[in-house]
């Protein structure tokens, strides 16, 4: 019974009946791979067509740099023109190198030049003195804009500067109301039973009236219960409040 099926470079495999395991697949080592252009070697498609009739492989120059050329005799021929071996003529896989390393192979055939020194001629083309002196030239004769670019960054360093004093405060004042609200919040303090008269009748509703009259000792209690049963919870009413008008009074309770 077939286990393992034969694949570039390798053989079928044949469970022998006498173990579990498959029997490892039999190396190929006269079959051409990767489409004609490489040859099986120790069972995997990495050597060379060249190795077929044991010589190497060598680039060629001029008009075959996308072809498999051979070393013969210390002269390097590309492949279908050999003088003492007979191999067809096979081309390189498109993406491989040609032209000593300076280019690929496209699917065509034909070897594609890389300028490897393109980026910096052109950083060198940017930062030439003829380019830097355009540039200050252009900077003397539109000296306004500069000027206005420079006094707009000046303002905006000023106006990020004096909106981060203002806010500052207000963060401090946001954070010690959190802090009375996580107090008030906690049982057994001592305004949580008061009876205020002209407040709802349930506990509940009493104790929410209470932390937020000992939050704004100066609202009215009318006024403090109108707020507070609007808002969604009591930190919005606690802004509510403070948008009113009403000193907040952290230290009260």
């Amino acid at each position: 019974m077939k286990c393992h099926e034969e694949v570039a470079c390798k053989h079928s495999s044949y469970c022998n009946g006498s173990s579990g395991v498959c029997p490892a697949a039999s190396p190929q080592e006269s079959d051409r791979c990767n489409e004609g252009s490489n040859a099986c070697y120790e069972g995997e498609c990495k050597g060379s067509v060249c190795q077929l009739v044991n010589l190497d492989e060598c680039q060629c120059q001029r008009d075959n740099l996308c072809t498999v050329c051979c070393l013969e005799g210390g002269v390097c021929r590309p492949t279908g023109s050999l003088l003492q071996h007979n191999i067809q003529l096979t081309y390189l896989m498109s993406g491989r190198s040609c032209n000593d390393y300076k280019g690929y192979c496209n699917a065509d055939h034909q070897c594609i030049q890389v300028n490897l020194e393109n980026p910096l001629t052109s950083l060198d083309d940017i930062f030439s003195k003829k380019n830097l002196g355009n540039a200050f030239q252009w900077l003397k004769t539109h000296w306004y804009y500069t000027l206005t670019i420079i006094g707009c960054t000046f303002l905006l360093c000023i106006l990020l500067k004096v909106t981060y004093r203002r806010s500052a405060p207000m963060q401090k004042y946001m954070q010690t109301i959190t802090q009375t609200l996580r107090r008030v919040s906690k049982p057994n303090n001592h305004y949580q039973h008061h009876q205020l008269p002209g407040t709802p009748s349930n506990d509940e509703d009493q104790e929410k009236l209470a932390r937020m009259c000992a939050m704004f000792p100066t609202a009215s209690r009318s006024v403090t219960w109108d707020v507070r049963r609007e808002a969604p919870n009591e930190e919005a009413a606690v802004i509510t409040m403070l948008n009113l008008g009403y000193p907040f009074k952290p230290n009260s309770l």
